[in-house]
């Protein structure tokens, strides 16, 4: 019961997006109980926090030990797994620019902020997404007042900064 308590506080707080706390949470109840609501919601709210090396061990489990529950695997797997590849998205890291480019666009370059960064793909991501990433990025930053981007092989991020 302890278990079932700490994952639907570890769910709330993923979506407040306190994902410190909910990470913490979710380890506590899985070492508690590792039973099917306590997989699902301990998963569901490390994929909100993004946490997929914590969050596919979850959803693995829950599809090997009940395969042939059909709500499960149709719905509540695709839950915990959503988050994740919205996550893996090559325009996810992106969203931050376009929020200054747009602001920038409607005159207001103070609120767009002095400093943009924005997290490009890692892993198997990276190698497929990389190069799109890096044109798209250099684009908003040519449209957005002229931004310089500062990139480097081998950055993880782009900086983009206003003059």
């Amino acid at each position: 019961m302890a278990a079932q308590y700490q994952v639907e506080h570890a769910a709330i707080l993923a979506l407040l997006d306190h994902c410190a706390k909910a990470k913490e949470e979710v380890a506590k109840a899985f070492a508690i109980s590792r039973v099917r609501f306590v997989l699902l919601f301990g998963g569901r709210a490390l994929a909100i926090c993004g946490d997929a090396g914590s969050a596919q061990p979850a959803a693995d489990e829950l599809a090997k030990r009940w395969p042939t529950d059909t709500l499960l695997n149709n719905i509540w797997l695709p839950l915990i797994r959503a988050p994740l590849e919205l996550v893996a998205s090559p325009l996810f890291p992106l969203a931050p620019a376009g929020l200054a480019r747009a602001t920038t666009l409607q005159g207001d370059t103070a609120k767009a902020g002095s400093r943009i960064r924005i997290s490009l793909p890692s892993g198997k991501m990276q190698k497929r997404t990389f190069p799109f990433c890096l044109k798209l990025k250099r684009n908003i930053a040519i449209e957005v007042s002229s931004l310089p981007v500062a990139t480097t092989p081998g950055d993880d991020a782009i900086a983009v900064e206003p003059t």
